[in-house]
């Protein structure tokens, strides 16, 4: 787990994750492919070692990145 290869915008995919949003909201909210969000969402995951979202909201909790 790599907390510092997270960019400000994966703080922002994370910040919305926490809050309950999908891929598809994320998207239209940052007005970008939902396409990219999740390749984005995935990669995060990667980063963090996480099994899922939910998982990388708790990491990223942990870590006091959001």
């Amino acid at each position: 787990m790599d907390i510092s290869a997270l960019t400000d915008t994966d703080t922002v995919l994370l910040q919305h994750l926490a809050q309950g949003w999908n891929g598809s909201r994320i998207a239209s909210h940052l007005g970008v492919r939902v396409g990219g969000v999740r390749e984005d969402i995935r990669r995060i995951r990667r980063t963090l070692g996480a099994t899922n979202n939910t998982h990388a909201v708790v990491i990223a909790v942990r870590a006091g990145l959001i």
